[in-house]
């Protein structure tokens, strides 16, 4: 029986996020690097259960849209052990900035007891829903996914995804749900390795491959229009997360970010431990 998991508010030590639900509930899956040009700030944080990069709207244009492409690894160790990869806005605590709310889509990855892997799409509004799978699409090991997914303020505010399958060509036609607009939080947009909780502990981060999880085509629209790629606009701080054991800097690192590639506009995340 397959796992999916909450999406819980983040909360920070100079980081913390956490993920949760109970085993067989019908909801969804859910480094230090170098200073990234014309960005206002670069922050390091450590979470034990994210890695990857925020964009932070310190003073600029709410975000509206964010997408980008990503390969999608099998599991291959330890048995019982997850990961999940996905695009958001909003849900990042830091700081004097918290944010109780993310909109979000990507898969969960599970290598279960039997040794049999499981690759779920999804999509989630969170507080309002726990994550929803994508029933009509099919993801296999080493596929490329494009996600994109935005915010329109129109119908008391609409959520919107779309993922595409840029291996095999399938897609699923955009999809959206209205009246969100009390769980949207402009201010950030994210591309995220995540390990969920599963039966209220954080699972074991499964083993992915030396070649890690490498997003491409990473990029954000905001209220005015404006199409940038993670970290181009002097406008906003890109924070860095670090996965370790306890989401602190001494903890033992299980997954970590590289800094950003400009001629990719993305990045490859890299497995470190399990636990």
């Amino acid at each position: 029986m397959q796992s999916f998991k909450e999406f819980i508010t983040p909360k920070y030590g100079k980081s913390n996020i956490h993920t949760d639900l109970a085993t067989g509930q019908l909801v969804s899956p859910n480094s230090i690097t170098t200073p990234v040009s014309n960005a206002t700030g670069t922050g390091d944080y450590y979470s034990d259960n994210w890695s990857g990069y925020v964009d932070y709207n310190a003073t600029g244009n709410d975000f509206t849209s964010v997408n980008g492409t990503w390969t999608v690894p099998s599991i291959s160790s330890p048995l019982n052990s997850y990961y999940s990869s996905w695009v958001g806005i909003g849900g990042f605590t830091f700081n004097e900035h918290s944010s109780p709310s993310v909109m979000q889509a990507g898969v969960q990855t599970e290598l279960n007891s039997n040794g049999e892997l499981s690759i779920t799409p999804f999509w989630e509004v969170y507080p309002y829903n726990l994550e929803q799978p994508i029933t009509n699409m099919t993801i296999y090991n080493g596929d490329t996914l494009y996600t994109d997914i935005t915010y329109t303020p129109s119908n008391g505010g609409t959520f919107s995804w779309y993922l595409e399958n840029e291996t095999t060509g399938q897609a699923i036609p955009s999809q959206s749900i209205t009246g969100m607009s009390q769980y949207y939080d402009g201010t950030e947009a994210e591309w995220i390795l995540e390990r969920p909780k599963v039966n209220g502990t954080l699972s074991s981060l499964g083993y992915f491959g030396a070649s890690g999880i490498t997003f491409s085509s990473c990029s954000t629209n905001n209220s005015e229009n404006m199409r940038q790629g993670i970290g181009d606009s002097a406008q906003y701080e890109v924070q860095h997360l670090e996965m370790t054991s306890n989401g602190q800097y001494y903890g033992a690192p299980l997954a970590n970010a590289s800094s950003i590639n400009s001629s990719s506009v993305g990045y490859t995340d890299y497995w470190h431990g399990s636990n």
